[in-house]
């Protein structure tokens, strides 16, 4: 009996401990599962809160990440809210704190063993500029991300964590500068304790001195999300002021107001180049109808867009002769002011010439520019003595007649995208009294200044430089062209539009190119930064495209913006 009650006893005492040994074992492992799921959700939360307010018109920053948990405010109704100011503004360092739980729509979510989850995000992804270019510069084990979630873990060497009662003001939950006893190494390990923060992390160690567990966002599941969502803010019938910005440019052509020459539609295309030159490289070019997007822009210095100071002056008949002309630009202007100089012959009516006068506006069809800004009703003409002797007598008064009077100058665009104002056989006043043929007198001529930048160079779309990630493509019948007679409105005819799928009368599509794919080398020709038929299409300069599907063979995503 005593034999069997002993072996009863030993058997109990193994089967207890074995049960603890199970017990301890399964405990780790189901903190483990609480841990990974936590990361998963809070991935997917935050990319969740980056595509809601991507896809808000409202929000200018599309792909903007939010910033770290307020810590003033841990243990007050707003925990877990992101924090506003400071450094949250400044997009050139590494955001690192708590995660906003309650900003990106999570209850007070914490890992395995209850600690709170930690948040780290590259720079460039709190403020403009942000596009589908935009690198994430944080490293994980070497590898470029753009976001990190970090699981702490249990405390681990010598970290001290003490418990954070209410009792203690909030003011000393800052983590970063206050008591020692809350500072991030008693937290994090190895590479992500780093002080000061740097931009390279680890998610591997030592078992028995690292045990924070890391998941990473990448660049492309960032802009595999923001990018479909930026072609469809951009798309025909969208409320974006993307939108609203171009239907204003296009109307503002076509407005029975306009007297500037113009033309129904859009600024020629830049030739495609590598996306990352500089702003000012994206300049329209005549007679290019895909490309990139123009965004030259006068604000930022460009004088791309500016009058020649090159006239041209010819006789046409009459007495008299042309003795010069000359054109300059006033400092502190983007006027033209020209003089033309001449001489009269006789004193007969008329005794001076007869003249055809160009001017030329360089490239006002190859950028955003505020056409009616140009008003052929706004030059300025002036007539005055010049040297030797005769009195000025203007005849008729008022010639040059004010546009839009017969004789007065007519405005069209050439190939290249200039405008062209001309006078033809402009009759200069004459002038009476004195004998000498060297008396001269002057017309001067003052051109308005060039036209400003268009609002749509400065709404969201331009101001996080997405042209630099967007294939531009215009039907010819909307590109730059000369009206028909001003005043208007016109409307134009498609006649050779833009094809997408099966539909084909379509004036202006913008693609986001999307990252590089399988064979794709950049920077390199179009066929590196557009998927399979819109690339070959693209390239032999075919003005047909196809909504590819996202994803695998293809990350072009095609809109219809007009």
């Amino acid at each position: 009996m005593i034999v069997i009650v002993s072996l009863i006893v030993l058997m109990s005492a193994y089967m207890i401990a074995s049960g603890l040994g199970r017990t301890t074992a399964e405990v780790k492992s189901d903190r483990a599962k609480v841990t990974a799921k936590a990361l998963q959700d809070a991935k997917a939360a935050l990319l969740g809160h980056v595509a809601k307010d991507a896809a808000d018109t409202s929000k200018s920053v599309p792909g903007s990440f939010p910033c770290y948990e307020d810590a003033s405010q841990i243990g007050k109704p707003n925990e877990g809210n992101e924090a506003a100011g400071g450094t949250c503004n400044t997009n050139s360092i590494v955001q690192f704190g708590r995660l906003p739980w309650k900003t990106i729509g999570l209850g007070d979510i914490r890992d395995g063993w209850g600690e709170k989850l930690w948040y780290v995000l590259s720079p460039g992804f709190r403020a403009k500029p942000i596009n589908s270019t935009t690198p994430g510069q944080l490293m994980l084990d070497g590898v470029p991300v753009v976001a990190l979630i970090i699981a702490p873990g249990p405390a681990i060497n010598s970290q001290v964590r003490p418990a954070l009662p209410p009792s203690i003001p909030p003011s000393d939950y800052d983590y970063f500068s206050k008591s020692p006893d809350y500072r991030f190494r008693n937290y994090l390990e190895f590479e992500n304790a780093s002080s000061p923060v740097d931009l390279n992390f680890t998610s591997t160690g030592p078992s028995n001195t690292f045990n924070d567990q890391v998941i990473a966002i990448t660049q492309r599941e960032v802009f595999d999300i923001v990018e479909p969502i930026v072609a469809a803010r951009i798309g025909s019938g969208s409320s974006d002021v993307f939108q609203t910005d171009l239907n204003n440019y296009f109307n503002m052509s076509i407005s029975p107001n306009n007297y500037s020459g113009m033309w129904p539609g859009y600024p020629f295309a830049v030739p495609f180049v590598d996306p990352s030159a500089t702003k000012d490289t994206y300049r329209g070019a005549g007679g290019v109808y895909q490309g990139l997007m123009p965004a030259t822009s006068r604000t930022s210095g460009s004088t791309f867009v500016a009058w020649s100071t090159t006239p041209t002056v010819t006789t046409i008949s009459g007495p008299g002769s042309v003795s010069g002309s000359t054109c300059t630009i006033p400092v502190g202007t983007t006027q033209l002011v020209c003089a033309i100089t001449y001489r009269r012959s006789g004193s007969g009516t008329p005794n001076t010439p007869k003249v055809d006068i160009t001017l030329t506006l360089n490239n006002l069809g190859n950028a955003f520019r505020r056409i009616t800004d140009f008003d052929l009703r706004t030059i300025g003409y002036a007539y005055a003595n010049g040297t030797g002797t005769g009195t000025f007598n203007p005849n008729p008064p008022s010639n040059p007649p004010q546009y839009p009077n017969p004789g007065s100058p007519t405005a069209s665009l050439d190939p290249s995208g200039n405008l062209i104002v001309k006078w033809s056989s402009l009759q200069l006043a004459r002038f009476t009294g004195g004998t000498a043929s060297t008396a001269t007198k002057k017309l001067t001529i003052t051109m308005p200044d060039t036209p400003d930048d268009h609002a749509i160079l400065t709404n969201w779309f331009f101001a996080n430089e997405w042209y630099r990630a967007s294939y531009y493509s215009v039907a010819p019948a909307y590109a730059p062209r000369t009206l028909p007679s001003p005043p208007l409105p016109y409307s134009p005819s498609c006649g050779t539009c833009i094809t997408v799928g099966s539909t084909n009368t379509n004036k202006l599509v913008l693609i986001m190119m999307g990252r590089a794919l399988g064979t794709q080398a950049r920077p390199g020709d179009v066929r590196n930064y557009l998927d399979g038929t819109n690339g070959t299409n693209a390239y032999s300069g075919t003005l047909s495209y196809m909504q590819l599907p996202h994803g695998g063979d293809s990350n072009d995503a095609t809109t219809v913006a007009q």
